[in-house]
């Protein structure tokens, strides 16, 4: 159900969320529904309800500022509460859960299907950031390729 973002209650239905700002801290924070949300004096919702992001088999997105997670996947926040995100970094999100997008983060264009890479023929894949593929650390600027059938 939409409110008036001026609405002091908000009624968030089920696989949707909100931003919520504290007026007082400046920090933004994420609320996931089905939920009534009763904002308090100092807060105000700055986007929502939004949809949650819907990534469906053999599909995949990519994320712009991905949000910082710990080894449990568990969103990093600052001493003041606010989420860290890795700000001008980009994420490739495949088939999971349906997923909010935290303060900061931005959905880079459409969810697109996987290319299918057909026996006999490869992609050839450049790092843009070094990670570790596997056992396999890859540099940035490292070209490799993916060959098919996968």
């Amino acid at each position: 159900m939409k409110s008036s973002p001026d609405s002091p209650i908000i009624s968030i239905s089920p696989r949707h969320y909100i931003h919520v700002l504290n007026l007082n801290t400046h920090v933004t924070s994420l609320v996931v529904g089905p939920k009534t949300y009763v904002c308090q004096q100092d807060e105000k919702i700055v986007l929502g309800p939004e949809e949650l992001t819907v990534v469906p088999t053999m599909m995949y997105c990519v994320i712009r500022n991905p949000v910082i997670t710990d080894k449990d996947g568990v969103p990093v926040v600052d001493k003041y509460g606010q989420v860290k995100v890795r700000m001008g970094d980009e994420e490739y999100r495949f088939a999971q859960d349906p997923f909010p997008l935290y303060p900061g983060e931005a959905i880079k264009d459409i969810v697109r299907p996987l290319p299918v890479v057909l026996p006999n023929s490869a992609l050839r894949l450049r790092a843009v950031s070094d990670f570790e593929d596997g056992n396999v650390k890859r540099i940035a600027g490292e070209e490799w390729l993916f060959e098919g059938p996968g």
